[in-house]
């Protein structure tokens, strides 16, 4: 190698590792942050000594060891510290790769239109089209969802948390909201999933999901965790940031936890309508684990997903999005203990394997 080549090689070492490890170190503060706010229990030199052990810096700060000893009464090592988490995202989920495949209008690509949302419009990049990408001008594309008198409307960039997601009714709101929203750059318009009553008995007013992690690596395929997310009675969305819903963790036999959690990891033992958790199972759990595996194994680049899955009317998964950057770590290891379980180790090697670079991180959340 000649002394220009080794020099260019030292000097995209230095780049990689300085933008590398600052921002790992800005995503590691932010996943910190919401771990730092909830409850705390002391620890033992010996459990401080275990968890730099095995985690290294990535536990120094013992706030996600605390919390979980906290809210489950015992002490587990191989619960994964949020930072860790979240930096493992961006490592097995390429950057460049995630951000094309989160967005929302590009499920017809990844999945059968069987598990989807039907789109009746999509806008995309500016261009409006139908699903089969045929493009038309934004009046044809009115006069189109005007024929729908109940849709949902989601913004394909969106920031998460229920955000931007919007169930617009014509005859009750008027087509003034409707030209606010078309004011976003990309939006999917959907036809409304029509759920299963399993779901619609915890919470009828929203589209109740299943919050499914799952890991592809080593040509093997998992479920990793599992909860049911439920939105507030009157809120559409089901997410827990924007109001009273509750969630409640699954177990690998879709049998129900005795209790679910509100936004503040308050326990709560009911859903939104007075419907107890506890002894709850999901219909044909074991079919809808193998469904979402199946679809995890033929999307490329990601190698660790968190699904929001709905179940339609007649028992089928319904794929509403996927998440490559926000699995929400805390709720699945409060319910189903440590996230990656006997994979552990596997996964800590790969990521050590994977040497991750700029191309994994310049794009981020």
């Amino acid at each position: 190698m000649s002394l220009i080549s080794k020099v260019k090689r030292y000097c995209r070492g230095l780049v990689e590792a300085f933008y590398g490890n600052y921002d790992a170190s800005r995503r590691a503060k932010k996943a910190n942050r919401h771990a730092y706010r909830l409850s705390h229990a002391e620890l033992t030199k010996r459990e401080k000594d275990a968890i730099k052990e095995l985690w290294g810096n990535w536990g120094g700060k013992y706030w996600s060891f605390q919390f979980y000893k906290s809210f489950c009464g015992t002490f587990n090592v191989q619960y994964v510290p949020d930072d860790y988490y979240d930096y493992a995202e961006h490592v097995l989920n390429l950057r460049w790769a995630a951000f094309f495949l989160q967005h929302k209008c590009m499920l017809k690509y990844l999945l059968p239109a069987a598990n989807r949302p039907k789109p009746i419009v999509q806008k995309i990049d500016g261009h409006y089209v139908t699903e089969d990408n045929e493009e038309m001008t934004q009046d044809e594309a009115l006069s189109l969802l005007k024929k729908q008198s109940v849709f949902i409307a989601k913004d394909a960039l969106g920031p998460g948390g229920g955000k931007r997601v919007c169930k617009v009714d014509l005859q009750k709101d008027g087509v003034e909201e409707l030209n606010d929203i078309l004011k976003w750059h990309d939006i999917t318009f959907e036809e409304i999933v029509v759920q299963h009553e399993f779901m619609a008995q915890l919470n009828p007013d929203s589209v109740n999901t299943i919050r499914f992690v799952t890991l592809n690596i080593n040509q093997r395929c998992s479920v990793l965790s599992a909860f049911v997310r439920m939105g507030a009675q009157g809120s559409f969305v089901d997410n827990l940031s924007g109001g009273n819903g509750v969630l409640v963790g699954v177990n690998q036999d879709g049998m129900f936890n005795a209790f679910g959690v509100d936004k503040h990891f308050t326990k709560q033992y009911q859903s939104p309508t007075g419907v107890s958790l506890g002894g709850l199972q999901i219909p044909d759990y074991e079919k809808i684990k193998s469904q979402i595996t199946a679809f995890h194994q033929h999307i490329p680049f990601a190698n660790l997903i968190g699904w929001d899955i709905a179940i339609d009317k007649n028992g089928e998964p319904v794929v509403l999005e996927i998440n490559l950057d926000s699995a929400l770590v805390e709720a699945h290891q409060v319910f189903n203990g440590p996230i990656f379980g006997d994979r552990l180790s596997e996964v800590m090697q790969y990521i050590n394997e994977r040497k991750p670079s700029l191309r994994h991180s310049y794009i981020t959340y």
